[in-house]
């Protein structure tokens, strides 16, 4: 097995976690940043981690050195102050090096950056969505599709998949 999980939560963070599969059909990198709130539709509410999200979307396609020099600085060691490993799944920080290196220079590597969001649910902003529609929508529905269609842009002009997982 070929899959690689790095927690890179607190400090210089790319993402809370990222993750390498170099076993599928292209080789995959992905950037999985998670927030958790209660339910809302609120744009403000996806702000961060969606922010977050685009601002790192060039990392994906940097060179393997500015991911081996997080593994040396960061990821090779415990989170903060716990005896939990950073490489979450993957062997050694050596092994990760070359896994970032190889999935960044297959030019067939699929990008993908994963937000999981507990505070918004499928059917809600759906609701919200047909609401505007058909024209009796509160003011903020047309702010969350803004702010997720500009996560969605973002991510295509990059050459990245968006992905969103929410409450059903």
């Amino acid at each position: 097995l070929s899959a690689y999980l790095v927690c890179d939560d607190f400090g210089d963070e790319w993402a809370d976690y990222i993750a390498i599969d170099m076993d599928s059909n292209p080789p995959r990198l992905q950037f999985i940043h998670c927030k958790h709130k209660k339910e809302s539709s609120s744009a403000s509410d996806l702000q961060e981690p969606i922010g977050q999200a685009v601002k790192n979307l060039s990392r994906m396609s940097y060179g393997s050195s500015e991911f081996g020099e997080k593994i040396d600085r960061k990821w090779s060691h415990d989170y903060l102050t716990t005896n939990i490993a950073r490489i979450r799944r993957g062997k050694t920080p050596v092994e990760l090096k070359q896994a970032f290196a190889n999935v960044l220079a297959d030019p067939n590597t699929e990008r993908s950056v994963v937000l999981i969001l507990s505070g918004i649910s499928l059917q809600h902003v759906t609701e919200q969505f047909t609401s505007l529609r058909v024209g009796n929508a509160r003011p903020h529905v047309s702010q969350l599709l803004w702010i997720l269609s500009w996560f969605v842009s973002a991510c295509r002009e990059h050459g990245v998949r968006p992905h969103i997982i929410c409450q059903p």
